[in-house]
């Protein structure tokens, strides 16, 4: 069997023939009650945020000509019989009043974000018959109640995370043409009695955490075109009778008992290129079963960086540069020619990166200080969020939205304290800067004094991956030029030079973008009118 991800249990519904001829006559009452219901699952639903709600109102009882124009409703001779609102950014959970709509036959809800248990109001709708409410978050069993729905043609649950056994008496659904309930987190094995559903056409159960096999009562099925069970611990006998009976299914997706088949599934991967990554490296599930020796292959090529080693199942290396999400098919095939694959997804996203310093901020007590904007990160997943610690002295605030170091100092300080601005991104990529903030009396006498010497006192962080600053004291306003030299002694890097007043912990930033890993000397000269002097030290150099 080749595997056929079924093009029949997504969000398609069936559309009712809606027949807007003259209406039976309907008195206001009953536009009451499903004004209240619609009003109830409107609000339940968060109604305001919906994406279409053309003429929608809670305020008053339509008529049934306005009722009509409501989006997403639907009468057939003054019966409410639709209510369809796929991807309108529903959410919430479906209120009990929905049970209220008693000559619903269409509830097509698809590709939302309603949660919590289908509500059991649901199996009072005895006219329904499509209900359609896949791609939601919806979790919980399936009622047994449901059985009471005996007109349904179309139920599918697809993509939610509803659990528990398959109920035996969804097989009770007499007219139920179409079945998916692919997606979810199902557990035990499928119900013998699902074989009793002589009108099922399509039977889609896929992707769960069914065990077993299939029964053999589903031979009775004679009209089914379409079976998916892939994607768990679920296979289909491998006798003759039961072989021969799949082969004359159009579309079947699902493994034969003890052929070919992972074990495992690979999970959805994100990566990042850039400064801090080390490397990329997962190792994809082997399989079982059919006939040894096993090939593995990967599908299509990985980008620049990465490579896949038949011998060892695993991907590995640096990514070079991004990737959009992209579907890769891993695959393995055995001595006699079966096969058996599995598709996964991988991003290379850049990792979170500043291109800008902060300067060292240098305030008067009791002076309102000119606002800061601090540098905005690039890459990473959004949202990106910013962070300033340690705690900032007394009068000064940040605003971690706008990314601004406002106020005004209180209190002076004792020395220039180092301050680490950090950005994070949704998927826990970072990078992050250094920088002081040194608060003076703006009164000579309340002033600390100057250092006596000129003193290095090293690197922070030490080792780095993206980042480090050298912190140093300066008895007199000098030039600072710093060399980073290998242990051959080639210099490879020189930030530009900078010019200082004196004081305590000044620091200079140095980015190790592009360096490789290692060990590093690092020379500090200082030139003063006064004296030239220089200072030579060391850091280890992360990837």
């Amino acid at each position: 069997m080749n595997p056929v991800r079924s093009k029949y249990c997504g969000a398609a519904g069936l559309l009712l023939s809606l027949l807007l001829a003259p209406s039976l006559a309907r008195g206001q009452s009953y536009y009451e009650v499903i004004h209240q219901s619609l009003r109830a699952f409107y609000t339940a639903t968060d109604g305001d945020n919906w994406i279409r709600s053309d003429n929608w109102t809670t305020m008053s009882v339509p008529t049934e000509r306005e009722l009509l124009a409501w989006y997403g409703v639907g009468l057939k001779d003054g019966k409410f019989v639709q209510l369809r609102l796929p991807e309108n950014n529903l959410t919430g959970m479906i209120p009990q009043e929905i049970g209220d709509l008693q000559e619903l036959e269409e509830l097509f809800l698809p590709k939302n974000s309603l949660n919590g248990p289908i509500p059991e109001a649901i199996n009072s709708l005895k006219e329904i018959e499509v209900l359609d409410l896949s791609y939601n978050r919806f979790r919980g069993p399936i009622s047994a109640g449901i059985e009471n729905l005996q007109q349904l043609r179309d139920l599918n649950f697809t993509g939610n995370a509803l659990n528990g056994a398959i109920p035996p008496e969804i097989a009770n659904l007499s007219a139920l043409t179409r079945l998916c309930i692919d997606d979810n987190e199902f557990t035990g094995t499928v119900p013998e009695e699902i074989g009793n559903m002589r009108p099922l056409q399509y039977l889609g159960i896929s992707y769960n955490r069914l065990t077993g096999e299939l029964p053999r009562s589903l031979m009775q099925l004679d009209s089914l075109r379409g079976l998916y069970f892939e994607g768990q611990d679920l296979c289909a006998p491998r006798d003759g009778e039961f072989q021969s009976w799949l082969n004359r299914i159009p579309h079947v997706s699902g493994l034969v008992c003890g052929e070919l088949k992972f074990e495992d599934d690979v999970k959805i991967e994100r990566a990042f290129t850039g400064g801090e990554v080390a490397e990329y490296s997962v190792e994809l599930p082997e399989a079982s079963g059919g006939t040894a020796l096993y090939v593995y292959t990967l599908s299509p090529d990985l980008p620049a960086g990465l490579t896949f080693s038949e011998s060892s199942r695993r991907i590995h290396g640096v990514p070079m540069k991004s990737m959009p999400l992209a579907t890769y098919t891993y695959k393995a095939t055995d001595s006699l020619g079966g096969t058996a694959s599995l598709m996964f997804l991988v991003e290379f996203a850049q990792a979170v990166h500043f291109e800008d310093a902060i300067s060292d901020q240098s305030l008067a007590r009791g002076q309102p200080m000119m606002p800061v904007t601090f540098p905005e990160a690039a890459g990473g997943v959004a949202p990106v969020t910013y962070t300033l610690r340690p705690a900032l002295p007394s009068g000064l605030i940040f605003d971690e939205t706008a990314r601004v170091l406002s106020g005004t100092p209180t209190a002076v300080t004792e020395y220039p304290q180092i301050y680490t601005y950090r950005a994070t991104g949704a998927k826990g990529s970072l990078d992050s800067l250094m920088f002081t903030i040194d608060v003076f009396s703006p009164v000579a006498s309340e002033q600390i004094d100057l250092p006596n010497s000129f003193a290095v006192r090293g690197n922070y962080p030490n080792p780095f991956q993206v980042s480090t600053r050298l912190v140093f004291d300066l008895p007199w306003p000098a030039q600072i030029t710093v060399e980073v030299l290998d242990l051959t002694g080639r210099r490879v890097l020189t930030p530009p030079a900078q010019t200082l007043s004196a004081g305590w912990n000044h620091s200079l930033l140095i980015r190790g973008h592009g360096l490789p890993a290692g060990l590093y000397l690092y020379r500090l000269i200082i030139d003063s009118a006064k004296a030239r002097s220089a200072h030579i030290g060391s850091f280890v150099h992360l990837r």
